[in-house]
């Protein structure tokens, strides 16, 4: 009979790590999205920008999965309203084009 303490401890473990390494990557994800929406700012029309953010949340759903994917959502949709739209360093949204814009990273 196999020791099953050993046995279900270490893959629990791993798949927790696992699992926290892929939120990780979400989060970096989205700094790496806004740091690229930062200098394609001065080249783009405001409204394409969320597609830097969208190209991070698709990139992070095909390699980790939904739970990262969710989270790369919201937090995309807080960095481009805080740094992107008007009021700027706000959460507060002063278009109603930017609160559609806003509405697709949460759809």
């Amino acid at each position: 009979m196999a020791d099953s303490s050993t046995t279900a401890f270490h893959p629990v473990t791993a798949s927790g790590r696992k699992r926290s390494r892929n939120y990780l990557f979400a989060i970096l994800g989205v700094v790496a999205a806004t740091g690229a929406a930062f200098v394609v700012d001065r080249y783009v029309p405001h409204a394409n920008l969320s597609l830097v953010f969208l190209t991070g949340v698709l990139a992070v759903a095909a390699r980790w999965g939904l739970g990262p994917s969710l989270l790369a959502g919201i937090l995309s949709f807080l960095a481009f309203n805080f740094f992107f739209t008007t009021p700027y360093y706000t959460f507060a949204v002063a278009s109603d084009r930017d609160v559609i814009t806003l509405l697709f990273f949460l759809v």
